[in-house]
């Protein structure tokens, strides 16, 4: 009977049969790196020393060593928290991924004074803006491990997460990509 119906309308499908049909659709969001530096290499032991909100099996978490004390918005997206100390920002994507940015994962509150943050919470705010920045070496001569990661608190239910191949990344390149899978 279908088949009859769009031979008489010279073979195109009706509004209603396109409707009907639904598609899986591959769709992604690309996160940009906050920092300049080099990527740090990380074993599985390790992820056990990152934060309780990283604490999920769900979790990706990439460190780099940066190159200088300046951290940008990985992508487009919306502050959602910044820590009092200034060196953690909770931030969600335009996409709904969301990622908290630890800058040296430094616990001393006595340190507060090398991090200027230039964002507020809530602020929305394009890939590149400048969030933070911090004295790195002052914070060296303290005897603070001064890597930045990059950790993904929520991840797609179905999907993959792809790192960046590269040893050495520029403030803006991508970084990873989160596939994400949808239905339309």
């Amino acid at each position: 009977m279908e088949h009859g119906r769009n031979r008489r309308r010279g073979g195109k499908q009706t509004g209603r049969e396109k409707n009907n049909r639904e598609q899986l659709v591959m769709e992604g969001t690309a996160i940009g790196s906050p920092v300049n530096g080099e990527i740090r290499k990380i074993s599985q032991d390790t992820l056990q020393d990152t934060t309780e909100e990283a604490a999920d099996d769900n979790t990706k978490c990439i460190t780099i060593l940066p190159s200088d004390g300046r951290v940008y918005a990985p992508t487009s997206g919306k502050v959602l928290k910044l820590y009092p100390m200034g060196n953690r920002i909770r931030f969600r994507t335009d996409s709904g991924v969301e990622l908290l940015l630890n800058i040296c994962k430094d616990k001393e509150e006595l340190h507060s004074t090398y991090y200027r943050c230039n964002v507020l919470p809530n602020e929305i705010v394009r890939k590149g803006k400048l969030l933070v920045e911090f004295d790195q070496e002052g914070l060296a001569r303290e005897g603070v491990d001064t890597a930045v990661t990059v950790e993904m608190c929520q991840t797609p239910d179905r999907g993959r997460i792809v790192r960046t191949w590269k040893d050495y990344i520029r403030a803006g390149e991508e970084l990873l990509w989160v596939d994400s899978v949808c239905l339309r």
